[in-house]
């Protein structure tokens, strides 16, 4: 089965080298997480990171998607021991087991009910697992934009997020503050300048010049895409 390249999904082979360093940098971050673990990945998409997560030892890698065609494209290219394809949405997950890690890439900003999303994956945690979720900064990726309540002017997201943000929702969802980790992919300068926003851009290509790899924020500059890993209370009144 062929798949092309939308935007949408990252499709192996037919994005951008830009996009498979990011794509291929977050599954790296995650691997340390996952061996030996169960892990959810919500919005699999093509399978690209179910296969990478479970290749890195997780014991096993359950991908779900809303798209039937994403998933008819993984089954036929990363079917695998330990590894399984299930059709969900984010804004309504009902699992009858729990996992480890739940890995949730580049979606949380595609899902108008993000808090039922969230609420969804803490239930789909095991006590102790633990949330890896990445999502674009708005203050970067639309800085005209200036509340996550404001449509954002794209053909995919519904919203974005600052960090400081997600840290609260993360937190008003019942994950562990004291857990919340956040490390930053594509760091640069915020310019609130359009006109010098956009000459930096022209002059320094951030989006392709900076590293694609996920460190601590460092001082003065912002991630273009932010990721949190959040853990899930030993106990907890939401189950």
């Amino acid at each position: 089965m062929d798949l092309p390249f939308t935007g949408e999904y990252f499709v192996q082979g037919k994005t951008s080298k830009r996009i498979q360093e990011d794509t291929e940098a977050r599954y790296r971050f995650a691997q340390d997480y996952v061996r030996g673990k169960d892990v959810l990945e919500i919005a699999c998409g093509t399978g690209f990171g179910t296969d990478f997560l479970k290749k890195a030892g997780a014991r096993s890698v359950t991908g779900g998607d809303i798209s039937e065609e994403a998933l008819a494209y993984a089954r036929s290219h990363y079917a695998a021991d330990g590894i399984t394809f299930i059709g969900a949405h984010i804004e309504a997950l009902t699992f009858t087991k729990q996992f480890d890690v739940i890995i949730c890439f580049e979606t949380i900003e595609h899902v108008p009910r993000y808090r039922d999303a969230l609420a969804g994956l803490f239930r789909a945690l095991r006590p102790g697992g633990v949330l890896l979720l990445t999502t674009p900064n708005r203050t970067i990726t639309s800085p005209r934009i200036r509340s996550m309540h404001i449509p954002i002017p794209s053909s995919f997201h519904t919203q974005e997020f600052t960090p400081d943000e997600m840290r609260t929702l993360l937190v008003q969802t019942d994950f562990s503050e004291g857990s919340l980790r956040l490390f930053g992919q594509r760091q640069q300068p915020k310019i609130p300048m359009r006109a010098l926003r956009f000459l930096y851009k022209k002059l320094f290509d951030p989006g392709h010049r900076t590293s694609p790899k996920f460190e601590s924020l460092r001082r003065f500059l912002q991630p273009r895409i932010f990721l949190y890993v959040a853990e899930k209370p030993h106990a907890s009144l939401r189950g």
